[in-house]
């Protein structure tokens, strides 16, 4: 009776290891798709070479700001996949010669955000974590933590006195380097 036991119970431990193997050898991959979805792909293939940016760091940013939920409005008013607040919104319409938008259109949002992630990229040399810094505090906020506290060799500014501004940048960047992985194949103009 106690070896049948035993015997069962090592079967059951062999099983549970295939499964366990199996889990991350074939299907661990497909779930953590579902936290980082490959959604709006076109726009942001499109948005991100017009504007030319990495399309990891547009699904990172969207990934980040909404969790790809186009209805969606921030407590501070921002709107949208990739959180435009509407100010900003006008400003980048103007820019763009855009009379009548919608925020919530995934098309225009996308637009809109590559377009001032562009700005920023322009503004701050490429440096990406202070591009994040300016698009989530604002980049007066981010030119006077540069001015303040200087960049390091990453090209991070040293010290983030708002600790969501400090945990954003690492979420958008940890969610980017998801992406790279998940998505090896995703190229601009593809």
């Amino acid at each position: 009776m106690k070896s049948k036991r035993n015997t069962i119970l090592i079967i059951l431990l062999v099983a549970a290891i295939v499964l366990a193997t199996l889990y991350f050898a074939f299907f661990r991959k497909e779930l953590v798709k579902l936290r980082y979805p490959l959604e709006h792909k076109d726009y942001v293939m499109r948005y991100s070479a017009e504007y030319e940016l990495d399309p990891y760091l547009v699904l990172a940013v969207i990934c980040c700001e909404s969790g790809f939920r186009e209805n969606v409005v921030s407590g501070a008013g921002a709107c949208g996949l990739m959180q435009i607040m509407p100010a900003t919104g006008d400003k980048i319409a103007q820019k763009l010669g855009v009379e009548d938008y919608n925020l919530f259109d995934p098309a225009t949002n996308i637009r809109f955000g590559c377009s001032y992630l562009h700005e920023l990229r322009l503004r701050f040399d490429g440096q990406v974590p202070v591009m994040l810094a300016g698009y989530n505090a604002g980049p007066n906020r981010a030119d006077e933590w540069i001015m303040q506290y200087g960049v390091n060799s990453d090209g991070a500014i040293k010290y983030v006195p708002y600790p969501e501004t400090d945990k954003y940048i690492e979420r958008v960047e940890s969610a980017a380097r998801a992406y790279k992985k998940l998505y090896p194949q995703l190229k601009i103009g593809e």
